[in-house]
């Protein structure tokens, strides 16, 4: 769970993470001081990067320190591993929207051609607009703001749709498991 990792005993809680991205303070908010934010300060660009307008106005900023401008880099290339496991396993939304806004925050840096090339590849999928329109239904569905048992019919039937009509890719596993959520709380519903 997250709150082992950030090492929280109870609530509320905070922790601070470094420059590295390594978690170097845990605890009630209120005992955080500036003598303990200081150090971890360390190596950190000015302002967070996504206040930027995009990578190269960060790496900009970041030019006069070598390291810092590494784990940009490294944060960009990890982006965009991302949106190619994102295509590797069929989850054409996350390569479309994702990858979208990842181009234009990466303005004429070289892994611009990258994303577009993977935005590229989701429309050679076969059925892709199908499969786009069933992960954006699947995103919207809010199982937990569903009250009357016909909404719940209606959306068991809309999954068990997408799930037949697209087998064996990524929007009829997410179908499924959202069939599954569905089933348990369907019962509970007037």
């Amino acid at each position: 769970m997250l709150s082992k990792h950030f090492g929280v005993r109870g609530i509320p809680a905070a922790a601070l993470v470094n420059a590295e991205g390594n978690v170097v303070w845990s605890g009630h908010p209120a005992e955080l001081t500036g003598k303990i934010i200081e150090p971890a300060l360390k190596g950190a660009l000015k302002k967070p990067i996504f206040d930027f307008a995009n990578f190269q106005e960060a790496l900009a900023d970041a030019k006069s320190d070598e390291a810092l401008s590494a784990r940009i880099r490294a944060h960009i290339d990890g982006r965009v591993a991302l949106l190619q496991a994102a295509l590797d396993k069929g989850d054409l939304l996350t390569v479309r929207d994702q990858g979208a806004r990842l181009h234009k925050q990466l303005g004429k840096l070289e892994q611009a051609a990258k994303v577009k090339e993977l935005q590229e590849s989701v429309a050679k999928v076969e059925n892709a607009e199908q499969i786009l329109a069933a992960q954006e239904y699947l995103q919207k569905l809010d199982i937990s703001k569903l009250q009357k048992k016909k909404e719940g019919e209606k959306a068991l039937d809309e999954l068990k749709r997408i799930a037949k009509e697209l087998p064996d890719n990524y929007a009829e596993k997410v179908a499924r498991m959202r069939m599954e959520d569905l089933m348990r709380v369907l019962p509970g519903l007037k």
